[in-house]
């Protein structure tokens, strides 16, 4: 039997096979400042048994980033729960302010401002803040990151109110005549803007007009009879419904007021 096993042994060496020794020389390992495995293969030494010296340490390709200020701060709202619970809740308005720098050479430090002050409450802020930041530390940081926390406890909060209910849209009806009304009033003075018109002169004159939330009017254009027109025509008809008041509208509306001739 022992004459068998030593002829396999070298049989599976002239095939080139590992020998139990180099087999053993594999060993995991894992770079502390990374987030990934790498198994490393020691080199075949001659005549069998480990390689002499320390393997060759590998990073990992993707280290992970820098620590920021943003993720310090994310991780003291996480922890903001537990910062609340160490403020006494016997003491009404007791507010802290917990500072967290994190740095290559001083690692994490805190600074805890508690009002009033509370030695208790202040060692259960620091032990609450260093149980959520200390595994930040052994994230890659850049010279300094730092973020603050303010909490507070005691204080009575009045819950937000409800929504208020939504008013009714505003009506957007208008009673037009209204503007008929005060344009009809001031017939006589659309007349004398008319070169050569007169009551018996056949035809309408049509107003395009805009009326204002402030009750103001505004001549958009106009159709007139036939033969009588001009840029003085216009620009009289503009002034007089420029200078006419009516009550306002909810929203801004279009008119059209007709004077009709020959009546």
């Amino acid at each position: 039997m022992e004459k068998l096993t030593r002829t396999l042994i070298a049989f599976g060496l002239s095939l080139g096979l590992a020998s139990p020794a180099a087999v053993s020389a594999r060993r995991p390992y894992v770079e502390p400042a990374g987030d990934m495995a790498v198994e490393l293969e020691a080199p075949p030494h001659p005549g069998g048994g480990m390689p002499a010296g320390a393997p060759m340490m590998i990073r990992p390709p993707h280290p992970p980033p820098v620590l920021t200020a943003a993720q310090v701060r994310a991780t003291l709202n996480s922890a903001r729960p537990d910062l609340e619970a160490c403020l006494p809740a016997t003491v009404r308005g007791a507010t802290a302010s917990v500072r967290a720098t994190l740095s290559r050479r001083a690692g994490l430090t805190l600074r805890i401002q508690l009002t009033p002050r509370d030695p208790t409450a202040s060692r259960c802020l620091d032990t609450a803040a260093r149980r959520w930041l200390v595994p930040l530390e052994g994230r890659p940081i850049g010279p300094t990151v730092s973020a603050t926390l303010r909490v507070s406890r005691g204080s009575v909060r009045p819950p937000p109110p409800f929504p208020p209910v939504n008013p009714p849209p505003p009506s957007n009806s208008y009673d037009e005549g209204l503007v008929h009304a005060s344009l009809d009033r001031r017939r006589g003075e659309i007349l004398q803007c008319m070169s050569g018109a007169s009551t018996s002169t056949p035809g309408d004159i049509t107003l395009r007009l805009t009326v204002h939330t402030d009750g103001s009017m505004a001549l958009e254009g106009a159709t007139l009879p036939a033969g009588i027109g001009g840029g003085p025509v216009l620009s009289c008809l503009s002034q007089l419904v420029a200078s006419t008041r009516v009550p306002s509208p909810p929203t801004t509306r279009s008119v059209t007021h007709i004077v009709t001739l020959g009546r």
